[in-house]
């Protein structure tokens, strides 16, 4: 580009990377972030500029973003973490003659904690039949899982399955785990069948 055209390519890189640069001040955690660099990355190109321009900005729209992947990933391992200690102290709070609990985890909707959770109480509390549930954020759904050890003739399906189709939900696993999703509208609704359905299964008493 020559003349007047090169002369506005220069101006539109450099009205951008005003733009781009302004992304260093949002916190890592914003979800203006995720969405400004979408955004500009389609601006970006979409524009007329120098390649060399138009690269360097690509490069540090990128830079931002994994920014704010990096941070969200440390603060959902935060939050997994805490919800692990804060469930071991729970169930450390049971009788000893305890055979289940029912108790809210808080996790989010992330599934992938379950795995490191299982691990966590499975470490300390081999014996303990575990339903936990946790609200989604910003829906209006919630996780379900439960956990059994291998001899126990309560199953985590069945505790699972039974407990979600009363509020409508859906789930399913393994004798020794599982999940499964419902209505967090109906958490009071699931909690008192799980309990009953625990009590059925482990004390005889009907469902």
């Amino acid at each position: 580009l020559t003349g007047e055209p090169a002369k506005a390519a220069q101006l539109r890189g450099e009205s951008l990377r005003e733009d781009v640069k302004k992304l260093e001040q949002l916190d890592p955690l914003d979800p203006n972030l995720d969405a400004s660099c979408v955004e500009l990355r389609q601006t970006v190109d979409g524009a007329t500029m120098s390649t060399v321009v138009k690269a360097d900005l690509r490069s540090f729209l990128e830079a931002q973003a994994k920014r704010a992947v990096s941070a969200k990933k440390k603060a959902l391992q935060q939050r997994v973490d805490k919800a692990i200690s804060d469930l071991k102290a729970t169930l450390a709070e049971l009788p000893d003659h305890a055979k289940y609990a029912v108790v809210e985890v808080d996790i989010g909707g992330n599934g992938k904690a379950l795995q490191p959770l299982f691990k966590a109480v499975q470490a300390d509390y081999p014996d303990i039949r575990l339903f936990g549930y946790s609200k989604v954020d910003d829906d209006d759904k919630a996780l379900f899982f439960a956990l059994c050890p291998k001899d126990s003739s309560l199953k985590a399906n069945e505790w699972i399955t039974q407990t979600l189709q009363e509020i409508g939900g859906k789930g399913g696993g393994t004798p020794l785990n599982a999940q499964g999703n419902g209505s967090a509208a109906e958490l009071s609704a699931a909690v008192a069948k799980a309990e009953a359905f625990a009590k059925a299964e482990m004390e005889g008493v009907p469902k």
